[in-house]
């Protein structure tokens, strides 16, 4: 965007036509002092490496309701002191290993409405002690491992509903940990599958509707000898 006054602090480009990102597109505008930037429907699908270069000083980028299916991962070097990331209303399907590694300051983090169905399990390394809000809601989640959230020690809010979560066993030690450290939701996750428990909220399910198998020790097998068998 040219010819912008270059103390210039928030940018909003809201509705514009964007497809594309381009490199250095607000560098070489002189926007250099950019500490918000709105681009959301914006039609965005592609956002080049070097996209927001310079731009040291961006704390808030608003990208929600585009046409990403991927998240930009490598545009985000340039911009480590952000602090909120909204990526909402994209068609993201899943969050590779480390895809936020480059940002150890981001306190919120919107992921709604998207169409996610996988989280690999380092998906939000790097965000272990700055991250306070998650929203994943609206998305396409069944099932996810503990091992995913439960490093994010600052986190005190996550947003997890409307997924058609499996409340099989596996899910069962993500919702006895978002009850044992008390995470707050603005609504509480509930059930899609199987159908015995369809719109059944998590806090109100007990341990057996899990469905686990129980835990069998080899050491407690029975042995049952013939008369006059060596046992």
């Amino acid at each position: 965007p040219p010819r912008l006054d270059p103390t210039t602090q928030l940018l909003d480009l809201s509705e514009n036509r964007l497809p594309v990102i381009r490199d250095d597109v607000f560098s070489t505008a002189g926007l250099l002092n950019l500490q918000r930037l709105y681009i959301p429907s914006c039609n965005v699908r592609t956002i080049r490496e070097h996209a927001f270069r310079a731009l040291v000083n961006l704390v808030e980028l608003d990208l929600s309701r585009n046409r990403l299916d991927t998240i930009p991962s490598h545009s985000f070097d340039a911009i480590p002191e952000l602090r909120e990331l909204r990526l909402s209303g994209n068609q993201i399907t899943k969050v590779g290993d480390e895809a936020f590694i480059t940002l150890p300051h981001l306190v919120r983090l919107s992921l709604s409405a998207c169409k996610i169905s996988e989280i690999e399990p380092r998906g939000f390394s790097g965000l272990e002690s700055s991250l306070e809000y998650l929203e994943l809601s609206k998305n396409k989640l069944q099932v996810l491992h503990v091992a995913v959230l439960a490093p994010l020690r600052t986190l005190k809010g996550l947003e997890l509903a409307n997924n058609p979560w499996e409340c099989t066993c596996a899910l069962r030690p993500l919702r006895d940990w978002m009850i044992r450290k008390n995470v707050p939701a603005t609504v509480v996750p509930d059930c899609a599958l199987p159908p015995r428990l369809m719109t059944q909220p998590w806090d109100r399910l007990d341990l057996e509707d899990f469905a686990c198998q129980p835990e069998v020790s080899a050491s407690s097998s029975n042995f049952q000898g013939l008369e006059g068998d060596e046992v």
